[in-house]
């Protein structure tokens, strides 16, 4: 009901609005995750925190590293709609969104090892109780999800649209559609058949 209507909208900025909702959200669930983090911290129950235990290990994590970095290539038609007066700045913006995002995963990774330890689940709310707390970060999760999805899908929409336009057709409210669907669908059969993924 939220993910489909917006995977439609013409320009990225139009998007603006959601992508603000979905970054204070994501800062919810994070800071639910650094509360529980520095609950186990302030009661002695910390557990350890390797850095690598063995070199194979680390490579567990690349596909997150993967798709974190995939997450920014909205800034390629962000760049091609942007006013001249704004285009240089959007180096600096793209910087300081990454190394945003990186300290977001470090210091959400570190609490939820502090909290688990090597038991921490790859979605480490699958690790909480059923409290309040836990339930609301589950729930803006679930909201960062649904208002980032189209701004993931972005990109990935205007290039199809442009190849449809370089073969001379403009897309069809039915092509975009179908083209929404053929993103979306496999998307959620994915994350409900393989929850591991998700």
């Amino acid at each position: 009901a939220v993910v489909f209507p917006l995977s439609f909208v013409e320009r990225i900025h139009s998007l603006a609005c959601s992508s603000a909702i979905s970054w204070a959200s994501v800062l919810g669930a994070a800071a639910a995750v650094v509360y529980f983090g520095g609950s186990a911290v302030a009661g002695g129950d910390a557990a350890p925190v390797v850095v690598a235990r063995d070199g194979p290990q680390i490579w567990l994590g690349m596909p997150l590293a993967i798709f974190s970095l995939g997450c920014h290539l909205q800034a390629v038609p962000i760049a091609a709609m942007a006013a001249r007066d704004v285009a240089p700045r959007l180096g600096e913006a793209v910087a300081l969104s990454t190394t945003m995002c990186a300290a977001l995963y470090l210091t959400t990774g570190l609490f939820g090892v502090l909290s688990f330890g090597d038991g921490v689940c790859g979605d480490v709310f699958l690790n909480f109780d059923d409290g309040a707390v836990a339930a609301a970060a589950k729930a803006l999760m679930g909201l960062h999800i649904a208002l980032a999805t189209p701004v993931l899908l972005y990109p990935a929409r205007r290039c199809l649209a442009y190849l449809m336009r370089l073969r001379g057709g403009e897309q069809s409210t039915r092509a975009a559609v179908a083209q929404a669907l053929a993103m979306l669908v496999p998307s959620v059969v994915l994350a409900i058949k393989v929850p591991e993924i998700a």
